[in-house]
């Protein structure tokens, strides 16, 4: 069996090292966390950031890190959407990209998160989490019901309760 290279920006953000940490431990996946700056990955607990075959390789390159994923995951400030994107897009191609935007939309935003991500990554399969990962029960859309389906059954492994609200 071929394993998943699950890719995290934002590991060092609430929702990101949550994720993070419980994908360690399942380590089921080959683990990227991805950051341009060094830095905000010293944050993460130091069992996490230590490399060992097992653990998550650091990458300081988003287009790298997400060229070499089979699934990305967002954790990022509402400001750094559109260059994030801008970064991404050309290496998010037919991957599925997992948005995790409950905690940072923009509350004057028009259009819904998954209209929104669409925009910015036109070719990608997105699944926007449009809630916090700590609420419940964790309310994902989508257009793609497959990658739904791929999202809620990790989160499942994971430990949250996804639901699958709208396939949009």
């Amino acid at each position: 069996m071929v394993q998943e290279t699950i890719a995290i920006a934002g590991a060092e953000r609430k929702s990101g090292s949550i994720i993070a940490q419980k994908l360690v431990r399942l380590n089921q996946h080959r683990l990227l966390l991805l950051s341009e700056d060094e830095d905000q990955l010293k944050d993460l607990p130091e069992w996490l950031q230590q490399k060992s075959a097992s653990g998550p390789e650091q990458i300081n390159c988003l287009k790298d890190g997400c060229w070499e994923a089979d699934i990305i995951i967002l954790d990022i400030p509402f400001s750094s959407h559109a260059e994030v994107a801008e970064k991404i897009r050309e290496v998010s191609t037919q991957k599925i990209v997992f948005v995790l935007s409950g905690d940072g939309q923009d509350p004057l935003s028009t259009i819904s998160p998954v209209e929104e991500w669409q925009d910015l990554l036109p070719n990608a399969k997105l699944v926007i989490a449009l809630n916090p990962l700590s609420s419940p029960g964790t309310m994902l859309s989508g257009a793609d019901g497959e990658s739904l389906n791929i999202i809620a059954e990790i989160l499942k492994k994971l430990g949250f309760e996804p639901i699958i609200k709208n396939q949009k």
